[in-house]
């Protein structure tokens, strides 16, 4: 009977503590630091590095983090924690009613925290600061405020190139496009070494563990937006001596056209992102092969160049945009004209009654191919 009492009374003290007045946050952001400590010596005794817990005020909420194979876990020492809260809270008393979130940093031998505020506020957790807390020292040695992006992950993470850990920030811009950042953090400071965030949706960026040792080898952006022209690309980033360099990248640009007018729509595509976004690439796969693809090995083609702004709007049907217009010349050639319509003036200072020419597309081994281009005066 003792027992249910004493059930009894846990549970009337955990009712009433949820429905503390919210104005009282300092009380709450206590509760926060309490709850953050019993999980540290709870996940401590359980030997469970996989997972951290993060609070808000009145509410429980998880972030889901992946398999923590780097060696570090993502809780630390509860006094460490009340230690760095307080160095926090005195180096920046405009943030002390956030909440937080800590990440042991141990490179070198130093035992230092990071430390995350965010505000929870609102149903998605919106990271506002980053400090590095040197608990030596007791001071903050830099902090860094953040407003782009909305924090979904941050952890220390191994990378195959790179002497030491690094921080590890998976990031949103709130339009379904997901980006990663990476600080090298070895001399106490948020040293920044690479960053891969599309500006459009859909994409996303992760970082890949081939063999699951562990240590991750190579970061993957995959795009499918208007960057492209909604085409399928995929870009590699691998460090090597700690710089970051493209690995590899591939542009698919789907099956190969049908119809003569989808060949020259496909060609002035490619050939502007060739020249563009993919500018300081010396290969990307696919791409390269299907602007080869798409003109006969003869034709007399000068590189008619239309600039990404035209192109862009052209897929979003707003002017100024490219239009097209379809001359039959017989079974197996068809001219295909080429001109602008709305007003223009691309970076020659062209305007838009100057860019107008013609490609011819003759049918050669059951393919349409571009065998010929001339200006139109």
């Amino acid at each position: 009977m003792k027992k249910i009492y004493v059930v009894l009374l846990l549970i009337l003290m955990v009712t009433f503590t949820a429905c503390l007045p919210i104005k009282d946050k300092e009380e709450n952001i206590n509760n926060e630091v309490n709850n953050e400590q019993n999980e540290v010596n709870e996940n401590l005794k359980n030997n469970d590095d996989n997972s951290s817990e993060m609070k808000q005020s009145g509410s429980k909420r998880n972030e889901e983090n992946n398999s923590n194979n780097d060696g570090t876990a993502e809780t630390t020492d509860t006094d460490d924690v009340k230690i760095a809260l307080e160095i926090v809270r005195k180096h920046a008393p405009e943030v002390k009613d956030s909440a937080f979130k800590f990440i042991p940093n141990s490179y070198n031998g130093n035992k230092d925290i990071l430390v995350l505020a965010y505000d929870d506020s609102d149903t998605i957790i919106r990271y506002t600061d980053m400090f590095y807390v040197d608990l030596k020292n007791k001071e903050v040695k830099e902090e860094i405020q953040l407003s782009d992006y909305t924090i979904i992950e941050a952890r220390m993470v191994e990378i195959l190139g790179c002497d030491n850990p690094m921080l590890y920030l998976l990031v949103d811009n709130g339009i379904n496009s997901q980006g990663l950042i990476l600080y090298d953090l070895s001399d106490g400071r948020f040293n920044l070494k690479g960053s891969a965030i599309p500006s459009m949706p859909p994409a996303y960026t992760y970082l890949v563990d081939g063999n699951d040792d562990g240590i991750y080898e190579a970061i993957y952006e995959e795009l499918m937006n208007l960057e492209v022209l909604y085409y399928s690309a995929f870009i590699e980033y691998q460090f090597e001596d700690n710089e970051l360099f493209i690995e590899n990248t591939v542009l698919d640009m789907g099956d190969y056209p049908e119809t003569p007018l989808e060949v020259v729509k496909q060609y002035l595509n490619g050939l502007c992102l060739r020249n563009t976004y993919f500018e300081m690439i010396d290969e990307v796969v696919l791409l390269d092969e299907r602007l080869d693809e798409l003109v006969t090995e003869d034709a007399l083609t000068p590189e008619m160049y239309l600039e990404y702004e035209l192109l862009s709007n052209t897929s979003l049907e707003i002017e100024p945009k490219v239009v097209f217009e379809e001359i039959k010349n017989s079974e197996d050639s068809v001219t295909v004209v080429v001109s602008i319509k709305g007003e223009y003036y691309d970076s020659a200072g062209r305007k838009s009654d100057d860019i107008n020419f013609s490609m011819t597309v003759i049918r050669e081994d059951d393919k349409w191919k571009i065998n010929g281009t001339t200006m139109n005066r």
